[in-house]
């Protein structure tokens, strides 16, 4: 299986995210001498590894997004609340 290149001539992340995920790992294994056996494994090894990164990167910034999202709701709030208090004191001086 060919490997799709990015800009940079690394494998994109879709590449790596079917290879990874695909059977042919053993497939491709058994078909090719065993001299190769080593160096195929590796990049299987290091293509997992870098489909496992990535998806622990994307819940992370899945969790970040919900986290600052909850940020910009309070700070939302407390700016309503500041400027609710600040009316309240303009009508107390103005009395």
């Amino acid at each position: 299986m060919a490997l799709g290149r990015s800009f940079f001539g690394n494998p994109s992340v879709t590449a790596i995210k079917e290879y990874a995920m695909s059977n042919q790992f053993s497939a491709s294994l058994n078909e090719r001498s065993s001299k190769y056996l080593p160096m195929d494994d590796n990049r299987c090894r290091r293509l997992s590894e870098m489909y496992r990164r990535f998806k622990s990167l994307q819940a992370k910034r899945f969790h970040l997004r919900n986290e600052l999202e909850s940020i910009e709701k309070y700070l939302t709030s407390l700016d309503s609340q500041i400027k609710c208090y600040e009316h309240y004191e303009e009508m107390g001086v103005n009395r």
